[in-house]
């Protein structure tokens, strides 16, 4: 199982985390660095076998909403860049 969740969270914490409130609630998106270090942290907790059982899920849940954020950051990003070069190769033209 330690593979696997390994796996999952390399492609956040919930204590702690500057993004959620006490009660969990989501209180702003955290930034693509910020993320990335998020999912870090718990990627280290369950290579280093100190994530309870009881928080695991949340932690699983937590990290799959960062990636998900992440990758579209990223496609976002990809697809602003993509439109700038564009535009630029047409102004050379």
């Amino acid at each position: 199982m330690k593979a696997i969740c390994v796996i999952v969270f390399r492609v956040g914490v919930i204590s702690d985390n500057k993004y959620l409130s006490q009660e969990g609630i989501m209180t702003k998106t955290p930034g693509y660095k910020d993320a990335i270090e998020e999912i870090d942290r718990i990627v280290e907790e369950i290579e280093n076998e100190t994530v309870d059982v009881d928080v695991l899920a949340n932690k699983v849940k937590r990290a799959t909403f960062l990636i998900k954020l992440c990758k579209e950051k990223l496609k976002t990003t990809d697809t602003e860049v993509k439109k700038s070069l564009k535009i630029f190769d047409e102004e050379k033209q």
